[in-house]
């Protein structure tokens, strides 16, 4: 295999390699429904700048909505650069998910795996280099990611602030668990480990599959969170992590037990947290709608997995609203 490089980095869309040059990284999007979106994320692959082959896969989970039109106009103009599936039908909730998008998986060359679905986008023309860079330079890490914007669906910085306590540096998987510290959109991994998060992502209990992609790779080596903010997370009606659901909470618990019986057990203890947490959340809900045996429940059931996450709440209440008070 041909291992060419360029001299400086060079917009991906001006750059011209031979058949057999190595694919240094696979840009790997998951696209449905972002129609009103995809243009930000599919201009954000185009403007990279690197030094190396990149290539675009795009896989489209029968969107109704025109994605797949979209995806078509960019595929005719940069055929050298994109490649993509249609799936005939949806995929995300089906329980052999991985199975149906194996095919999509074989397409990938790329040495490096980057994702970013088609409703966010990137933000810096320097993000791949920077990330191979670092990847190359340090053959311990099997993933790095970094900080990343949240906005709404107009564009405008959202209220939301679940990225502010990013810092450049090493994460374990335990941190990363906890706060739900990275950006899907940011992360770059080595695709030597691909195999190892299909195996892993089998529970038919897990929700959020990002989450168990990140501890799957964290088992595989360390985990570097670079310093720049160079994507960007919009938080819309639409989007998966945003749907309205009434039984999303206990799909929620439902993973956060998945988890803790994988992984040889070693997230347990943060499980339990997350769980007891979500319980108050539920419980105070039902207060909300007068629910009070339903309350009683998830109070019983919060102190149940951690008899102590009620006083931290109240004590993180008062906090608030003491510091609301000041000023």
């Amino acid at each position: 295999m041909n291992q060419n490089k360029l001299p400086v980095p060079l917009k991906i869309t001006e750059q011209q390699w031979p058949e057999d040059t190595e694919v240094m990284v696979t840009i790997s999007s998951t696209v449905y429904n972002h129609g009103q979106y995809l243009r930000d994320a599919l201009e954000g692959f185009l403007m990279q700048e690197t030094t190396f082959r990149v290539e675009i896969l795009i896989h489209d989970d029968a969107s109704t909505d025109g994605s797949d039109d979209l995806i078509r106009q960019y595929l005719g103009k940069y055929p050298q650069l994109i490649k993509c599936f249609f799936q005939k039908e949806n995929t995300y909730f089906k329980p052999n998910k991985h199975e149906l998008r194996r095919e999509f998986r074989m397409m990938t060359r790329g040495k490096y795996i980057c994702h970013c679905e088609g409703d966010d986008y990137w933000i810096d023309p320097l993000k791949l280099q920077k990330q191979v860079s670092f990847l190359e330079s340090n053959p311990e890490y099997a993933m790095c990611f970094h900080k990343a914007k949240v906005v709404a669906p107009e564009g405008q910085e959202h209220k939301l602030k679940i990225y502010s306590h990013l810092k450049e540096g090493t994460y374990i998987g335990k941190q990363i668990f906890q706060d739900w510290t990275v950006p899907t959109a940011s992360i770059m991994y080595r695709a030597q480990f691909r195999e190892k998060i299909i195996q892993t992502d089998k529970h038919p209990d897990f929700l959020f599959h990002d989450i168990i992609m990140f501890l799957a790779l964290a088992d595989c080596g360390k985990i570097y969170c670079l310093g720049d903010t160079m994507s960007v997370y919009r938080i819309h009606d639409a989007s998966i992590t945003n749907r309205p659901d009434p039984s999303r909470n206990l799909r929620y618990i439902k993973h956060l037990k998945a988890i803790m019986n994988s992984f040889d057990g070693k997230y347990a203890h943060v499980a339990d947290h997350l769980v007891s947490n979500t319980y108050l959340s539920m419980m105070v809900n039902h207060l909300k709608n007068k629910q009070w045996l339903s309350a009683i429940k998830s109070l019983l059931l919060s102190i149940r997995y951690h008899p102590l996450m009620i006083w931290k709440r109240i004590y993180q209440y008062s906090i608030k609203k003491i510091s609301k008070s000041g000023n």
